[in-house]
């Protein structure tokens, strides 16, 4: 279980500092001791990653495999979240969690059989060079997402959108987003990252 700053770590020391989440000054207050034990316990009784969040997005407490997760892709991760949270992605199913006294706040559970594009998202920004925004506006995209939902999500314009989604094609190699989302999901990105560098064989004249 991992903990915001203000409670405790797990016994044996904190969170590796690459896991550790620093909250804006006008983070929430932290959940309440009692409240965040039984909740810690609860989320590590679930095999998949589950999360517990503040209603901005921002994670209060998440379990191992929702550790591992964000470890692998914290932007990713973050941008879905937020976008599970507006109702624009149903990887993650979110319940909201009503405590008296206590600002809102959620249980956000990966659904079982739901597609995952953490890996691939953390594959094309090591290979393909590409930013942490692009990688979020590839993983929504990965999940069907049309720019206006993605710029929604992200809060930004369309039109930043679409300059993301023109800079994936080029890094990618691929001529259209339906190729792209095709490949993303079907091809290792190893593979995608080669067929990109490559460039495509002369033609010989007659």
């Amino acid at each position: 279980m991992r903990q915001v700053p203000a409670l405790r770590g797990r016994p044996g020391g904190d969170p590796p500092p690459s896991l550790a989440f620093r909250p804006a000054p006008e983070a929430p207050p932290a959940l309440d001791r009692a409240e965040a034990a039984g909740l810690g316990a609860a989320l590590e009784e679930i095999p998949s990653a589950a999360f517990v969040l503040w209603a901005d997005g921002r994670i209060a407490l998440a379990n191992g495999p929702a550790q591992l997760m964000t470890h692998q892709a914290p932007q990713g991760v973050a941008s879905r979240l937020r976008a599970s949270l507006a109702g624009f992605d149903d990887t993650f199913r979110v319940t909201p969690i009503r405590s008296p006294g206590a600002p809102h706040h959620f249980l956000v559970v990966q659904q079982r059989g739901s597609a995952d594009p953490v890996p691939g998202v953390a594959a094309a920004m090591a290979h393909w060079g590409v930013t942490a925004r692009q990688g979020e506006v590839l993983g929504l995209l990965a999940l069907g997402q049309a720019n206006k939902a993605i710029a929604v999500a992200l809060g930004c314009a369309s039109a930043t959108v679409e300059i993301h989604v023109t800079a994936l094609l080029a890094k990618s190699g691929c001529q259209s987003r339906s190729e792209l989302v095709s490949r993303f999901w079907s091809e290792p990105i190893a593979q995608r990252r080669d067929r990109a560098a490559t460039p495509p064989p002369r033609l010989r004249s007659l």
